[in-house]
């Protein structure tokens, strides 16, 4: 059976959390987020905030979805993070392993597929000083390259706006639609029983009968 979600109505049953920072805890935004569903190996998420969230990654690329308010989308590129704005309607696939984070003054709806990864609590504008390195590596993140696809932005009414709607109409003739169907035609009208028109198939009448019997003995 599918998983159905109606996402309206699910974000309906939230309440925006005000005052989001890095450290804010799950337990505090308890009624403003909330898991929809499984998703692949991840999960899809639906919430309710305003403030600025904790850096993060994730092994895989996450899709984050506004449905309504607005957010800034800051993600850590080679120099240094760079800002993205996201409005309602639009869609952002961040690319996986990069650090980044959201954050929006008067709030923001969104639902987000994912899978969870790492993230810190400090509340800094450039987290590459701070950010975990790999195992033996002493080096910062800082002193290190680092390369980092921008997110993939995606304005779903703008792209929708270019779209008409295709509407299938059945042709009158039958044109167009071969192999699809095909007319049989109007089965002939079968005469009457004793109609002479059908030749040695109709048997007339009994004295018909009987003058043509007498015709083939002579």
């Amino acid at each position: 059976m599918p998983t159905i979600i109606d996402l309206n109505a699910e974000a309906a049953k939230l309440t925006m959390f005000r005052g989001q920072t890095p450290q804010t805890t799950r337990a505090e935004r308890k009624g403003s987020t909330t898991q929809l569903a499984r998703y692949r190996d991840g999960l899809l998420l639906l919430g309710k905030s305003a403030g600025t969230g904790h850096w993060e990654t994730h092994p895989e690329d996450e899709l984050v979805y506004v449905l309504d308010g607005a957010a800034t989308l800051d993600i850590v590129q080679k120099d240094g993070p760079q800002s993205f704005a996201l409005g309602a309607g639009m869609i952002a696939i961040v690319p996986q392993n990069a650090w980044h984070r959201f954050h929006s003054a008067d709030g923001r709806t969104t639902m987000s597929a994912t899978i969870p990864g790492d993230h810190i609590d400090l509340d800094v504008d450039d987290p590459r000083p701070v950010l975990p390195t790999p195992a033996l590596n002493h080096e910062t993140t800082s002193e290190r390259e680092i390369e980092s696809k921008p997110p993939s932005l995606i304005d779903l009414n703008a792209e929708l706006a270019k779209l008409t709607m295709f509407r299938r109409t059945p042709p009158v003739d039958g044109g167009g639609s071969k192999g699809k169907r095909r007319s049989i035609g109007l089965l002939p009208r079968r005469p009457p029983f004793g109609d002479q028109g059908l030749g040695e198939r109709s048997l007339g009448t009994p004295s018909d009968r009987r003058r043509a019997h007498s015709r083939s003995r002579r």
